[in-house]
């Protein structure tokens, strides 16, 4: 999408050919392992249940009053509390929030670079944003921003 040819192209003549080094290289960390890593754990196994026990008590609420007392977290969010109602998340799904944001690396902007990470909705919210469960997705090369985020986020799905 970029219009770039994937290899270096001045490489790629000197060595006629051969030398097929990649113009620009995107790192991933696999989510799979992180989330493994979290749930052997015995320090955040227990507490990785939270989730469950928000949605009783979010369709309890709105079943017995018709709507939420509070709406005090992103869990009682209407795509979240709709995707409950309809038992899309089931008791050991687990739920992630994405995110994703530019890093200027140097003063003349001459590198720029796109980190996206993972934040696990299954923890209470104090814990969700601490360092150890907050889980680093990736870094996709700049300096022009990414076309097909999609394309970034399978290879570590």
């Amino acid at each position: 999408m970029c219009s770039e040819p994937q290899y270096n192209q001045f490489k790629l003549q000197l060595s006629g050919g051969k030398e097929q080094i990649a113009h620009q290289k995107f790192h991933t960390i696999p989510l799979g392992p992180q989330l493994q890593m979290l749930y052997r754990e015995p320090e955040s196994t227990p507490h990785a249940h939270y989730l469950h026990k928000e949605r009783e008590c979010v369709l309890l609420d709105i079943n017995r009053n018709g709507c939420l007392d509070r709406y005090s977290n992103i869990l009682h969010g209407t795509e979240l509390i709709e995707a409950f109602w309809d038992e899309c998340i089931g008791e050991d799904d687990i739920v992630l929030m994405f995110s994703i944001d530019g890093a200027q690396l140097y003063v003349m902007k001459a590198s720029a670079c796109w980190i996206y990470i993972w934040v696990m909705l299954n923890l209470a919210s104090e814990r969700q944003y601490k360092k150890k469960h907050v889980l680093i997705g990736g870094f996709i090369p700049g300096p022009n921003n990414p076309k097909n985020l999609n394309s970034f986020l399978l290879p570590g799905l």
